[in-house]
């Protein structure tokens, strides 16, 4: 005869063979079992039946036997750690990723940024190349305004990763640090 163990939380503990007797005398007080045998180590017994669990979620869940569920493993700071570097990069995609300015974009990386501080400050009319390689004609005027467009932008992209810096700081379980958004 074989039996298999389940543990109290319905997790499967082992297989035992032998006489009636001799099984009977190897089942530990608490443990319950059954002659169906589970089609994965991983199921649990749910009374009836066998319950697949399936794959983990994420590489850092744990199923909890007891609770029936996968559980988040990871330590909150170590969640907060990594959700403010993804954050941050982010926040570095959407500054340096361009902005608009009289229906156009313009790029918005370091070099970018230094020749529109550098136009701004030379304050002549000139001829602009935009993102997708338009070439537009900005007035001192359109110059000052690209200037503060910029400005706006960078200010607003430090503006979001701060709220969400604060969201992640202030977050007291891994799912509210999970769901802060840049």
């Amino acid at each position: 005869m074989v039996l298999y163990l389940i543990k109290p939380d319905g997790q499967y503990a082992g297989r035992i063979e032998g006489t009636v007797g001799e099984i009977l005398s190897q089942v530990p007080p608490d443990y319950n079992s059954t002659t169906l045998p589970p089609p994965r180590e991983t199921d649990y017994w749910n009374g009836s039946d066998w319950v697949a669990i399936g794959p983990a979620p994420a590489y850092y869940m744990r199923f909890d036997y007891g609770k029936k569920k996968w559980v988040d493993t990871r330590k909150l700071e170590d969640v907060q750690k990594t959700k403010w570097e993804a954050i941050k990069t982010e926040r570095n995609i959407y500054e340096f990723g361009g902005f608009e300015f009289k229906d156009h974009v313009f790029d918005s990386d370091y070099i970018s940024q230094g020749r529109i501080l550098a136009a701004v400050k030379y304050g002549q009319p000139t001829s602009w190349t935009t993102a997708d390689n338009t070439d537009v004609e900005l007035s001192a005027e359109d110059l000052q305004g690209l200037g503060e467009a910029l400005a706006n932008h960078i200010n607003e992209a430090h503006s979001r990763s701060r709220k969400a810096r604060k969201a992640i700081m202030e977050a007291t379980t891994n799912d509210e640090v999970d769901a802060v958004l840049f």
